[in-house]
């Protein structure tokens, strides 16, 4: 496989672009995967909280996507999207139960921020379901 094959690849499964890269850029999310090519030398970089570190240098380009490929398809956190944030659960149960109509898995996460420890519930879907929830959402 080449670096244009893996690209196709990547979007055929739905891949996340924030989450992982085919340049230097590392991706604009917290925790990602990237593949650079350096010359002859392919790498395959992780990053988390703004540190990034080799995970893997390959000599054979092919070899390198077919790792890369496999980390993004294996995880599911790569092909992870957020379709939105609610302050309140029932938004959130209510667009999930929107997008499991259209036949869209969804499921929702719920974090706290800031000082006063707010709860918030994100709604994410996967793969490339991604693409379909835009005219569910209506936008």
């Amino acid at each position: 496989m080449k670096f244009n094959e893996l690209k196709v690849v990547l979007e055929n499964i739905g891949a996340n672009p924030y989450k992982c890269s085919l340049d230097q850029n590392y991706g604009t999310s917290e925790v990602g995967v990237c593949l650079v090519q350096n010359g002859s030398s392919f790498k395959i970089w992780n990053w988390d909280s703004g540190k990034r570190w080799l995970f893997h240098e390959f000599d054979n380009e092919s070899e390198a996507c077919e790792v890369f490929c496999s980390i993004v398809e294996k995880d599911k956190y790569y092909t992870t999207h957020s379709a939105g944030v609610f302050d309140n659960d029932k938004a959130a149960m209510h667009l999930v139960q929107k997008f499991n109509e259209a036949g869209i898995l969804a499921e929702i996460i719920s974090f706290q921020i800031g000082f006063e420890r707010k709860k918030c519930f994100e709604v994410q879907v996967f793969g490339r379901d991604f693409l379909k929830i835009k005219t569910i959402r209506g936008y």
